[in-house]
């Protein structure tokens, strides 16, 4: 029988899918979803003699990959590495806001995050030398077990921004909008031209996702982040700076890999569980309109439990029959109740949803003060909790 493994990684994600069905492919790999963010070395919960592993990253945030660190140690485990489309343009994205005017005077934590994003990318390139790296997005089976849902590569399905000249006019080279976000234009011409990446495993013929529209993805995501920018030259400040990288956050977690998993016995179906990333409501509403989710077994609660990323249409939809929400109790910005929010344990609670939090909860009102598992332990049939 499967059964995952959920690690305690503070404020991030680390799930491994253990003893995967015998007709599948992959029957003889664990499937590892998200690193957390490298303050422990996770590899370490799954490794065995001849282990074999594969690592679906759900998006570029330090708290979700920051455990490819340690990939070195453990290359000659690692068989292949699932990302989500337009990983790479987003990429990009951490190298233009890096490249702005007055960004080498920033020192806050959100500056320190896009380098880290593009020092975790280049241990990416560099393993692909001996790892296979998969793009995955919407419609595609990995194999007759995991479905991807997320992200989409129709590229409007991520951005809706009604004004288009920024973008005719960036992608026909008139760069006049922006020449003074940067010391040198050619700054900029260089990254948005840069095609210098991993092999794509996607069929050439795919229309949807050619170099082009790749980088329009780039350039839709220059003019959903435009205003920031233009604020933040105004007054080159830690503040403006963040606001700047909030709003890039918001659309990379839409970027996340979501994906089923669904466990069958002798081609009874037995169990299925949703992955969800860091994506928001936006994503799981589109999902619900073209109705591509239906009943899970197990759900991973998206984004710690945030109140943006989940609420009572959704939950009952998937109407699960037990939760995970991977959190250590951090705030956002100004926020006052902290992950998991509230609203999130209401619902769940509301619905009698059994859930597995891999820290305490901790809130000013005690009634909301939850304790999680105080050792490792078996959280259910198919769940274990590594504490």
């Amino acid at each position: 029988m499967f059964k995952y493994k959920v690690l305690n990684v503070g404020q991030g994600d680390c799930i491994g899918i253990l003893n995967l069905v015998k007709r599948c492919k992959y029957k003889n790999y664990k499937i590892i979803t998200d690193l957390g963010d490298g303050s422990r070395d996770i590899f370490k919960e799954f490794i065995k003699q001849n282990t074999k592993l594969i690592l679906c990253l759900t998006h570029s945030h330090k708290d979700h990959i920051g455990g490819l660190k340690y990939l070195d140690d453990y290359k000659d485990y690692v068989k292949e590495i699932w990302l989500p489309a337009y990983y790479q343009e987003i990429i990009k994205i951490a190298k233009i806001l890096l490249s702005l005017k007055g960004s080498k005077d920033i020192d806050n934590e959100d500056i320190n995050k896009c380098k880290n994003s593009i020092e975790i990318y280049n241990i990416l390139v560099k393993a692909n030398k001996k790892i296979k790296i998969k793009f995955v997005y919407e419609g595609i089976n990995i194999c007759s077990h995991i479905k991807i849902l997320n992200p989409p590569l129709n590229i409007n399905n991520i951005f809706d921004i009604k004004d288009k000249k920024f973008e005719k006019k960036i992608l026909s080279d008139d760069y006049d909008d922006i020449k003074d976000w940067f010391e040198n234009i050619e700054i900029f011409i260089k990254i948005l031209n840069n095609d210098d990446f991993i092999q794509y495993d996607i069929p050439k013929d795919l229309k949807e996702y050619n170099k082009i529209k790749r980088k329009e993805f780039f350039v839709k995501f220059l003019n959903y982040l435009k205003e920031d920018i233009d604020n933040y030259l105004i007054s080159s400040n830690n503040m403006n700076f963040s606001n700047i990288y909030t709003k890039s956050k918001l659309s990379t977690n839409d970027c996340s890999i979501v994906n089923t998993f669904s466990y069958t016995k002798e081609k009874e179906k037995i169990c299925d569980s949703l992955f969800t990333g860091d994506a928001s409501i936006k994503i799981f509403d589109r999902l619900i309109k073209n109705n591509k989710l239906k009943k899970v077994n197990i759900l991973k609660v998206p984004h710690h439990g945030s109140k943006h990323n989940l609420n009572e249409n959704i939950v009952n939809t998937l109407n699960p029959n037990f939760a995970i929400i991977s959190h250590n109790n951090h705030k956002f910005g100004t926020s006052i109740d902290g992950h998991p929010n509230i609203e999130i344990i209401d619902i769940l609670t509301k619905n009698r949803i059994k859930t597995l939090y891999t820290n305490d909860v901790i809130k000013s009102a005690p009634a909301y003060n939850i304790k999680c598992p105080t050792s490792s332990c078996l959280f259910c049939n198919n769940i274990s909790y590594i504490k």
